[in-house]
């Protein structure tokens, strides 16, 4: 076939978007400002996104498994402080994290 010239008088009907999305990603944990409150988005996120279950985080005689030893660490300890309230950062990174 021939080359196909662009013709200046006729709108593109090309399928690619053409404007910059207007809203943030999805996949962002929302900032939070209390330890309660980025505890409780943590556990939401990594349960809801089956990186681990509820029932790893608790153990029946009350002791801290290792699972809920990382989600502590994340939160207090981490020297990259992901989870610090004026962070925004993909929750990949954060089940990453979490999982390392």
């Amino acid at each position: 076939p021939g080359v196909i010239t662009p013709n200046p008088t006729q709108p593109s009907t090309t399928s690619f978007p053409t404007n910059l999305p207007s809203a943030s990603p999805t996949t962002m944990l929302a900032p939070v400002s209390s330890r309660e409150e980025r505890f409780d988005a943590l556990v939401n996120s990594l349960t809801n996104s089956g990186v681990t279950a509820v029932s790893a985080l608790v153990s029946p005689d009350g002791t801290q498994t290792p699972q809920l030893r990382a989600l502590n660490w994340l939160l207090d300890e981490d020297p990259l402080a992901l989870m610090e309230s004026s962070t925004n950062v993909p929750k990949v990174r954060l089940h990453q994290r979490y999982i390392a």
